[in-house]
């Protein structure tokens, strides 16, 4: 929890990843999951890499707009699908925007 507004920022570790970040500062968690989901819908993303997306983040994020009464599968065309005992987001709207989400499981 921060208890007040955080400045964008510049963050470049090597000169060929350039790394401007710009913050936004939601009121609470409502607006900050109508602000990612707006975000995604804006970016049209073909491709959605994550580190553990499909076991942590993209559940927990759906988690978190359920209980603040969003549905992620109709706010950004994301849904889980049943994998064999592990989640995997798939994109829906892959035929409509053009969008495709690949998940990668690394095997231990």
């Amino acid at each position: 929890m921060v208890s007040e507004d955080i400045e964008s920022f510049e963050y470049t570790p090597k000169p060929e990843f350039s790394g401007p970040f710009t913050v936004f500062n939601e009121l609470d968690e409502l607006a900050l999951l109508r602000k990612f989901c707006n975000h995604v819908r804006e970016l049209k993303p073909h491709v959605c890499v994550t580190y553990n997306g499909d076991n942590f983040d993209w559940p927990y994020v759906a988690k978190r707009c359920e209980l603040n009464g969003l549905d992620l599968k109709a706010e950004v065309g994301f849904s889980a699908a049943d994998s064999g005992g592990s989640s995997r987001f798939l994109s829906t709207c892959a035929r409509d925007r053009g969008s495709l989400r690949i998940s990668a499981a690394l095997d231990s």
